[in-house]
């Protein structure tokens, strides 16, 4: 991202923005969306004793029982499915049960199942029955189809609606696929980002501290070569896979500054570490007559999102900062424990929030003490995408009065879910408890109101323009910098 520094000469009403918009990145959304069938006609059906399934031992219906037994010690709510969950689960294990066929087949089950009078097991859970009583057709009818798929379907059918909206099954491979998510906080490379123009790949962001900066690469330096191949006809993509590679070792970099110019060719060897992918930082006004101010943009919160920041922090400070801009715009959220790591960085004692379980028992999360900025002037954006532990943060930081809060209305996803892993690898994700700000504002389906609104323009997106940004970097400015007395 190059930084248009502007004019110190410049009027306020025309001032502009400090730096080029910051992309919006969109967090992994872990909620599943299911179409809802609901069926017609009805036939009738007996099953022979010798075909029927247990809902319990192993290597069956059992795995759905334990769901549902997770489920309800968790949330303490009692699953009690409806008709239209139950026709709903019904077609999804059809359709794993039959593939294709599942649509029209799926008719045909439930109306066999309605006219049933089968008595069901005991084992089975209250208002299952006629889950049993579908799973006893698709055994007879479609004796080769895969039980754990159609296990599997029914569990889907089941956690997809009621008194918990964010409630979701996973399964074994997409458990995986979220733990990997919210723990993976860094990479391997040398601290930059790049992209491309008409003619070349160029740096278009050096990371503060990284490698790439202490070796001297600049933003808009044009890449010709990496390790001696050839790199001006390659996607940026297939670029960055060859940049990157194992922390400590060297790779070296042919590049051209500034990139049209083929005399200014010249060789810089990076020396590859560990590289933070959840932080954004960089200074304003550095190099200028103003006072640097430092900017930290959060992109999710991870598991190590908390120490990455903290030294994102102090690096900073050691450069003499004199304000900071966190920005958790379109942050859908994360470790709640990263987020209170950063609300202490600025705010001495006190709580950072508390939660209150479905119980009513209220957890206290509390500051460490252990800050670096608690003087530091501040300013926060935030957006309608800053969700949960971004808006933690800027609840938090607002109540304090340690911060003042630029942009439009947050997400208001005040509630906090759990993983709750299942004995077959799958998991449920389940909410457990509600966050509040410190001084008791809940946050679910209100979200957190900026001190100062600001809504960008369709303008503001087509010119690249960041208002937020902008007005946040002169308010600090101007205090920092008061005007002189008449």
């Amino acid at each position: 991202m190059n930084l248009y520094e502007p004019e110190s000469e410049l009027p306020p009403e025309t001032r502009q923005n400090p730096g080029r918009t910051v992309s919006f990145t969109v967090g992994l959304s872990l909620l599943l969306m299911f179409i809802v069938l609901v069926a017609g006609v009805r036939e009738t059906f007996v099953a022979p004793s010798d075909d029927r399934i247990s809902f319990s031992g192993p290597g069956n219906f059992g795995i759905l029982t334990e769901a549902i037994r997770v489920f309800e010690e968790t949330s303490g709510i009692p699953l009690r499915p409806d008709q239209d969950d139950i026709d709903r689960t019904i077609y999804f294990m059809t359709i794993a049960a039959t593939g294709e066929r599942g649509f029209n087949t799926a008719d045909r089950i439930l109306s066999e199942v309605e006219s049933s009078s089968q008595e069901v097991p005991s084992t089975v859970p209250p208002g299952l029955e006629d889950i049993w009583r579908a799973m006893q057709i698709l055994q007879r009818d479609y004796p080769d189809a895969p039980l754990e798929a159609v296990t599997e379907a029914a569990r889907r059918g089941l956690f997809v609606r009621g008194e918990d909206p964010a409630l979701t099954f996973l399964d074994a491979g997409q458990y995986e696929e979220a733990q990997e998510f919210f723990a993976e906080s860094s990479y391997e490379g040398i601290g930059a980002r790049v992209g491309s123009t008409d003619d070349i790949n160029v740096i278009s962001d050096v990371f503060i501290g990284g490698p790439a900066e202490a070796a001297g690469l600049q933003v808009g330096d044009g890449i010709i070569s990496v390790n001696g191949m050839d790199v001006t006809e390659m996607d940026v993509d297939e670029l960055v896979e060859i940049v990157k590679g194992e922390s400590g070792t060297e790779v070296v970099l042919e590049i051209r500054r500034p990139w049209d110019d083929p005399s200014s060719q010249m060789s810089v060897t990076v020396v590859r570490e560990v590289v933070p992918t959840s932080l954004e930082t960089r200074i304003f006004g550095e190099d200028s007559e103003r006072p640097p101010i430092g900017y930290i943009r959060v992109e999710r919160f991870h598991r190590e999102t908390g120490d990455d920041f903290n030294e994102a922090l102090s690096t900073l400070l050691e450069r003499d900062i004199e304000a900071l801009i966190l920005d958790v715009r379109s942050n859908p959220g994360g470790s709640l424990s990263g987020a209170v790591s950063i609300i202490g960085e600025f705010v001495p004692e006190g709580l950072a929030m508390y939660e209150v379980t479905r119980e009513g028992r209220r957890i206290e999360w509390k500051v460490d003490n252990d800050g670096q900025a608690y003087e530091l002037p501040l300013a926060v954006l935030v957006n309608g995408f800053s969700a949960s532990a971004s808006e933690v943060v800027a609840g938090a930081l607002q109540d304090h009065d340690r911060a003042t809060v630029y942009g439009t209305r947050t997400f208001g996803k005040g509630s906090v879910q759990a993983f709750q892993e299942l004995s077959d690898g799958s998991a449920l994700y389940v909410t457990v408890s509600n966050w509040h700000t410190p001084s008791g504002r809940q946050i679910q389906e209100t979200g957190i109101a900026p001190n100062v609104v600001i809504v960008p323009t369709l303008g503001d997106y087509l010119n690249d323009r960041d208002p937020s940004l902008s007005t946040a970097y002169w308010d600090l400015v101007d205090a920092l910098v008061p005007a002189p007395a008449a």
